[in-house]
């Protein structure tokens, strides 16, 4: 039933009655009228970025609002309520970057490791090629600068540079927003505090301040990390007490669903005029996908229809998130929600998020899948020792072997399909037919096929190290090979180590194979050897 009973209503009706209360409602209308001039400078540095200003906040109010309900809201403290508005008000306020920030940050040799991690980035063209661009500038001596810069970057070179510091800083700061959101609550950016008057909260203690610093701080880490870093209750300012993991817990629950349609600004990024970057395109599109929503005090429920694979994968990702999120909120429940909050925690059921690609739904083995092996090869394995003498580094072996498997499967594919007879005609340089059939029997040994067939099919790997302080190194292997079908892949998981033996169509594949070209076994134990 519908009903317009919000927090703000419930912090006005404790304030007709309570002093403090009223305190508490004067700085939240202060920082409500003001914050929003502040955030409106976040979309100079993030233009490509979803929209990160009120209009974000007052979502994330709203779905709070909704998943708490009415009854539940009358039950709040009155601090409660304000560290709630405050917290939606004040957690994205790292986005906002000044022009000291972004000079000292350019001026770090850390930001110089940052960007050489950029330009080698394999996932977005966009990123890779604004930092090898800056890069490349970088680099320039005066000479070149005197006599090249225009053959090498053109006469709009300083609008490229624009476009490229842009994604770059953006990137950058995106990363670490919550601890430098946390810093400005601190007061640590003299600038910030400056312009903002320390949020209005003098006649506050400042553990109030610190406290909406750690759970702006608490919207971008591992859920684990909560129960560590926020009490389960304290004093509030009102006769009251207050519950900083369950704020924290609000805050993040209500920020992930911010996931209607028209979430970004289309004249931000056609005022930019650059190529969107792909995350932004799979975001939205994530976002334009939403059919159905629904957050109340019983359950969270979406539907999304994706149309294309990295849209339909950026929102798998993102709702695994939020179903991961509910989980965690559900299982500690008891340490994070008021005494007195009745109802439930967040009930998200895998069922009531609906992601379908091109209104298909894939098969739900494939979206949670989990190695498992029979007892017949894990006794096999077992009495053999092990699977590898040195296991560090194997994966890449077995990956590349994958690969090569993966390879010679597809080029007899290609040469079945005839796509080059004419090309094995030539190379053979012998009496043989031009009819396909002479011309497939004829292939034999390695040397029967040109190099120029070979060379469409290499296997690339690309090295990098992930994060900034380097915590993830990230090994990406492309090939042109036959890939892995659904029911391949959901074999191979279930039945790790079993052989193709009852796949009649594809032991007669592998047996019209010339030897050289034989795959060496069956994909699974190799692929296991990945997670070992």
């Amino acid at each position: 039933m519908y009903h317009n009973y919000t927090l703000e209503n419930h912090l006005q009706n404790i304030a007709n009655e309570n002093g403090n209360a009223k305190i508490l409602l004067s700085i939240w209308h202060m920082n409500k009228n003001h914050l929003p001039k502040a955030m409106d400078a976040i979309a100079l540095n993030f233009p490509n970025f979803s929209l990160h200003e009120k209009s974000h906040c007052d979502t994330i109010i709203k779905n709070i609002e909704s998943f708490l309900g009415e009854k539940r809201i009358k039950t709040l403290s009155p601090t409660d309520t304000w560290l709630i508005l405050m917290a939606s008000y004040t957690h994205d306020l790292g986005m906002i970057i000044f022009y000291k920030a972004l000079e000292k940050q350019w001026s770090d040799i850390e930001f110089d490791r940052f960007l050489a991690d950029c330009s080698r980035n394999t996932f977005d063209n966009s990123l890779s090629n604004a930092a090898k661009f800056i890069i490349e500038f970088k680099n320039l001596t005066d000479d070149k600068i005197k006599n090249k810069a225009p053959e090498l970057f053109g006469k709009t070179s300083p609008l490229k540079i624009r476009n490229a510091v842009g994604l770059i800083n953006a990137e950058y700061f995106r990363k670490k927003h919550h601890i430098r959101s946390k810093e400005i609550l601190l007061g640590i950016d003299k600038d910030f505090e400056r312009l903002s008057n320390t949020f209005y909260c003098d006649q506050l203690p400042n553990r109030y301040k610190k406290l909406l610093g750690d759970i702006a701080f608490g919207h971008g880490i591992d859920f684990e990390r909560i129960l560590g870093i926020l009490k389960y209750q304290a004093n509030g300012f009102c006769s009251d007490f207050i519950h900083p993991r369950f704020i924290a817990c609000m805050l993040r629950l209500g920020d992930i669903l911010d996931v209607d349609d028209k979430r970004f600004n289309n004249f931000y990024l056609e005022a930019f005029d650059q190529e969107m970057p792909s995350v932004t395109d799979s975001h939205y599109k994530k976002h334009a996908s939403l059919e159905h929503l629904l957050i109340n005090p019983i359950s969270i429920e979406v539907s999304l229809d994706c149309p294309d694979e990295n849209s339909y994968r950026v929102s798998r990702e993102w709702f695994d998130w939020v179903i991961q999120e509910g989980a965690n909120q559900t299982n500690n429940w008891q340490e994070i929600a008021p005494t007195d909050l009745d109802g439930f925690p967040p009930h998200i059921k895998t069922d009531k998020i609906r992601i379908l690609l091109n209104g298909s739904a894939p098969p739900k083995e494939l979206l949670n899948l989990r190695f498992s092996i029979s007892n017949e090869k894990a006794l096999s394995l077992i009495k053999g020792g092990a699977l590898y003498e040195k296991t560090e580094f194997v994966f890449i072996r077995e990956i590349i072997q994958n690969s090569l498997d993966a390879i010679k499967v597809q080029v007899w594919k290609d040469i079945e399909a005839g796509i080059y007879d004419n090309i094995i005609y030539r190379h053979l340089n012998k009496n043989i037919s031009k009819d396909h059939n002479s011309i497939v029997n004829s292939i034999i040994f390695p040397d029967d096929l040109a190099d120029e067939i070979i060379d469409n099919y290499n296997i690339n790997i690309d090295i990098k190290w992930e994060g900034l302080n380097r915590e993830r190194l990230i090994f990406t292997f492309f090939d042109n090979g036959c890939g892995i079908s659904e029911v391949e892949i959901i074999r191979m998981c279930k039945k790790v180590g079993e052989s193709k033996t009852k796949e009649k169509e594809t032991i007669d594949f592998i047996e019209r194979m010339p030897f050289f070209l034989k795959p060496t076994g069956s994909f699974g134990i190799g692929l296991q050897s990945l997670f070992l």
